[in-house]
């Protein structure tokens, strides 16, 4: 069996996850709306907002995996520790 260093790999997607809503925040701020002469679509004409509206959701998925999901995470962990002691 593979053992692999889950503190590490959660530090790793982290600041993946991190340096990606940011890189999405920064789109946002820098993003202009298109020439006048092309078509106006509404990801066009809402460029700014949507890239925003991105980074923020991306960056909202960390709170809500460290509130609602790793207290259950924990406790699979805690039921997987008492199955291999054999208690």
């Amino acid at each position: 069996m593979v053992e692999f260093n889950l503190v590490l790999t959660a530090a790793i997607i982290d600041s993946v996850w991190d340096s990606s809503g940011l890189a999405l925040a920064g789109c946002a701020y820098l993003a202009k709306t298109g020439p006048s002469y092309l078509p106006a679509t509404v990801v066009g004409r809402h460029r700014q907002a949507i890239l925003a509206a991105s980074a923020v959701l991306s960056l909202s998925v960390l709170g809500f995996t460290k509130l609602a999901i790793m207290p259950t995470v924990n406790k699979l962990k805690a039921i997987e520790k008492k199955i291999i002691k054999g208690e």
